[in-house]
């Protein structure tokens, strides 16, 4: 190995290692504060009280949603924003639904994004039948408006 190679080689290594230093260091996801967590989970909470109803408002339920919000129901197609949301939901205008209730139980917030699994449970009576009660786990994104405000963007509930 020529002396010249060696010093290009040990030259080229010096330089990068003194680029690497002077870059800053790739930012890191910022985990909010509490005071957010409690708010995502207070939204959830809120969004879960909007479906009980005799029967329930389906524009109380729409305004959770962002604009691209996606509702995805078990085995069917995405509903994607509150026009569409509201328009499925009016569908059950027959049915009452006694209690809802959706329970975080891991909520992740990282900046404007936040996603929350937890469990759901529900008692609703279908048209002229008795009531039932269903049960299941949820896992919601939403994501922080410039309003302050956090929507729905991706639903998906799987019931048990």
């Amino acid at each position: 190995m020529t002396r010249a190679w060696s010093v290009a080689v040990l030259s080229l290594l010096v330089g990068s290692v003194l680029q690497a230093q002077s870059k800053p260091a790739p930012a890191r996801a910022r985990v909010s504060p509490v005071s957010d967590t409690a708010t995502v989970n207070a939204v959830v909470r809120a969004y879960g009280a909007s479906l009980i109803g005799a029967p329930p408002d389906p524009d109380k339920t729409a305004a959770f949603y962002a604009a691209d919000g996606e509702m995805l129901p078990p085995g069917g197609v995405p509903v994607v924003g509150p026009d569409s949301v509201r328009s499925l939901l009016a569908g059950f205008s027959k049915f009452v639904v006694e209690a809802e209730t959706m329970v975080p139980s891991t909520t992740l917030v990282m900046g404007s994004n936040a996603t929350v699994w937890g469990d759901y449970t529900q008692r609703a009576v279908p048209p002229g039948q008795k009531p039932i009660n269903v049960s299941g786990r949820f896992v919601m994104h939403l994501m922080k408006q410039a309003d302050g405000r956090w929507l729905v963007r991706r639903l998906l509930v799987q019931p048990s």
